[in-house]
């Protein structure tokens, strides 16, 4: 499905949402984009949640992941306003720096002493991560389009596609396996905040900070071009200024929960 997505990406150089319109009209067209906007409204929010959630943790709090998480998707917004350039700069700064941050924590985790805290967990077996992973996966595979088809080539199109689903998806999650094997608990950022020490400490902030500005730009940038999809006749900034009132105002909702 990846690759398909990757060759249609150069093939037709438009978001995948337009490219429904030869099978379903010009009306499917609009539905398939806005559900496309809404899970990516949906997926920027929670996996905003879901950080701003683990810093409350690590800092010992009882509360105020509402207000990081609505702090967080203000900044990011503004960082999307400049639209695929921005989120290329910033991935490219920020990716090779999360990498390092997240193999040594790895490392520190299987390898070290033995976090302080012990885990327990339910072995039984529960298909919900799996259908949430398959979800992810394949909600990226299908809107491919919409960002590869600024690659200059099909090659390139075909060696990102590559790249990150048989190496660096692949490899992230076998090393949280490898993780959850040395120290299983119900999340391996749980296991994370386990570490003792204020290196490994900031390191975990650094890497759920920076880890979360990285990727979840694509998430926004894929509800704002499905938003312009479904209203055409919307100017970009009024598209970005909807889009990013959407954002910040679902981060401050408690979807996590629900």
């Amino acid at each position: 499905l990846a690759y398909l997505g990757a060759i249609m990406s150069i093939e037709y150089r438009i978001p995948t949402s337009e490219q429904t319109e030869r099978l379903v009209g010009p009306i499917g067209k609009r539905l398939f984009a806005l559900v496309m906007m809404v899970v990516g409204l949906g997926w920027f929010a929670i996996q905003l949640q879901f950080v701003a959630k683990q810093l409350v943790l690590l800092a010992g709090w009882e509360s105020g992941a509402s207000m990081i998480a609505f702090a967080l998707a203000m900044l990011m917004v503004v960082a999307n306003y400049w639209g695929i350039e921005g989120i290329t700069k910033w991935a490219e700064k920020t990716s090779p720096m999360v990498i390092a941050a997240m193999l040594l924590l790895l490392a520190r985790l299987c390898w070290g002493d033995k976090p302080t805290q012990e885990a327990s967990f339910d072995w039984s077996w529960n298909a919900m991560p799996l259908s949430l992973v398959l979800a992810g996966h394949i909600a990226y595979a299908i809107d491919q389009p919409t960002s590869l088809r600024f690659c200059k080539s099909r090659y390139d199109a075909v060696m990102t596609t590559w790249i990150s689903f048989l190496l660096v998806i692949s490899v992230v999650q076998v090393m949280g396996a490898m993780a959850f094997w040395y120290y299983p608990c119900e999340s391996i950022l749980v296991a994370f905040s386990s570490l003792s020490g204020t290196f490994w400490v900031s390191l975990l902030i650094f890497y759920l900070v920076f880890q979360i500005w990285a990727i979840n730009h694509c998430n926004l940038f894929s509800a704002q071009v499905n938003l312009k999809v479904c209203f055409p006749i919307l100017k970009e900034k009024t598209v970005w200024a909807i889009s990013a009132f959407c954002a910040v105002l679902l981060s401050a909702a408690p979807l996590l929960e629900n």
